[in-house]
């Protein structure tokens, strides 16, 4: 069962799916609707989820990295080389500013 996860951190909402403590999507938001959508769109297509209205101690430690990497990773996008093995956001952020 993949398990939807999401939370406000300083105004903005931070998701992700996961199952077990494995992170299938995570995405960023400036609201839960949005938030929410992204990660659903991440989903395969039938596949069984439930959002989870109380976080699980990794689900909270995830969120809360995600909110601190989140800075970093725009800060120093001319540092950043696209990689298969990023996750979506920060390598379509990095394609999008490719020439």
């Amino acid at each position: 069962m993949i398990n939807i996860v999401h939370k406000n951190i300083d105004g903005v909402w931070y998701g992700a799916a996961v199952d077990a403590e494995k992170v299938l999507a995570t995405t960023f938001a400036q609201n839960e609707t949005e938030a929410l959508k992204n990660l659903l769109k991440s989903l395969p297509y039938d596949a069984p989820f439930q959002v989870d209205e109380k976080l699980s101690p990794f689900s909270e430690r995830l969120l809360e990295t995600i909110f601190q990497k989140k800075g970093s990773i725009f800060h120093r996008l001319g540092t950043v080389h696209r990689s298969p093995r990023m996750v979506l956001w920060p390598r379509l952020v990095v394609e999008a500013q490719e020439p």
